[in-house]
């Protein structure tokens, strides 16, 4: 395990303690602090990119903290959790950082992904159920204030005022149902996404997309850290450099990236996944070995005749015009969806 700890400026002493902590497991979590305190606030307004959850528990068994968003199974946001540990001292605070840096295995993270997002899915259903059943009882009570015969406003009469406020209630009530039948909707549509989650993040398209990006990540941050800097700049890879001698902290980031690609066997697993889905006949292993001029191939928006092809893409007819003239596009063969070989003459 590598755990980094990072205590206070001295001098300090009589201020409270907060405690910023990070680890595969959990993510970047900030405890000794709630929602509604001033840290909190500090953190709320100062646009760090923190956001408060009451589901979270922190390692010192306190209920609800603020946490970084997406910083579960990554490296250390270390610039990200500094500016945060910064902003807090300034303000009078004292700030001890925990650093776990040990990467998980990939199996665990995604099982615990899936069961995340099936849970999720079910409260938000349950949610968008209760919030159809308030909008439902709303409109029946809205029904409720206006008359069964259609009688009209008798103005003048001793019941009129009664009369006004309970169909102005009615038609509140009719506008509140309106709003919470719409928010249901919206609600349900957010648990059909959880729901979704990971069949779309198994998408034998998406798998072998995630394995180039992967490869292309791991090889900028080999080259930036052997100092090859024929490379074309990236400006994640290079951050935190000065000039062409790059900063201990920039090294341990860039070591830190790398070991998040190779040893948490993120390879090993999308390559198995991809390996299952060619097996399964999911997915198809395309190249220029497979796909000719004249072909007819398949990719998110529909079919289109293959006009060149190259070495790592095949270029399309994209749109045919009036006069006979085609804009082309390129489709990547990780892209394209099926193929249909062109059988003509």
């Amino acid at each position: 395990m590598n755990t980094e700890n990072f205590s206070a400026p001295a001098g300090e002493s009589g201020t409270r303690e907060l405690t910023i902590w990070h680890s595969y497991e959990q993510g970047t979590i900030l405890g000794g602090t709630s929602k509604g305190d001033r840290a909190g606030e500090l953190l709320g307004r100062a646009g760090l990119g923190w956001k408060w959850s009451r589901h979270i528990v922190t390692p010192d068994g306190d209920d609800g903290a603020w946490y970084i968003r997406r910083s579960r199974d990554k490296p250390a946001r270390r610039g990200q959790i500094e500016h945060a540990a910064e902003h807090l001292r300034q303000a009078g605070y004292r700030v001890a950082v925990h650093l776990d840096t040990t990467p998980r295995d990939m199996h665990v993270s995604e099982a615990e992904r899936a069961d995340r997002m099936h849970k999720r899915a079910e409260a938000l259903q349950a949610k968008a159920a209760g919030q159809n059943n308030t909008a439902a009882s709303l409109a029946e009570q809205a029904e409720c204030c206006f008359p069964d015969n259609g009688q009209p406003l008798l103005v003048g009469h001793h019941s009129y005022k009664r009369d006004l406020r309970r169909r102005e209630r009615g038609w509140t009530k009719l506008g509140q149902s309106a709003e919470l039948a719409v928010t249901a909707e919206h609600t349900s549509r957010r648990a059909n996404t959880a729901r979704k989650h990971m069949q779309h993040r198994q998408d034998p398209l998406r798998v072998t997309r995630r394995i180039r990006t992967l490869e292309a990540e791991l090889r900028r941050w080999q080259h930036a850290l052997n100092g090859d800097h024929d490379q074309p700049a990236d400006t994640a890879v290079h951050d935190g450099r000065e000039g062409r001698h790059p900063t201990p902290e920039w090294v341990t980031r860039a070591r830190e990236e790398m070991a998040h690609i190779e040893i948490e066997n993120q390879f090993d697993h999308w390559r198995a996944m991809r390996q299952q889905h060619l097996a399964d006949g999911t997915a198809n292993d395309y190249g220029p070995d497979k796909i000719k001029k004249g072909d007819f191939v398949q990719d998110k928006i529909g079919w289109a005749e293959v006009v060149r092809v190259n070495k790592k893409s095949v270029t399309i007819n994209f749109m045919p015009m009036q006069s006979g003239v085609c804009f082309t596009s390129t489709v990547r063969y990780d892209q394209i969806r099926d193929h249909r070989v062109n059988r003509r003459g």
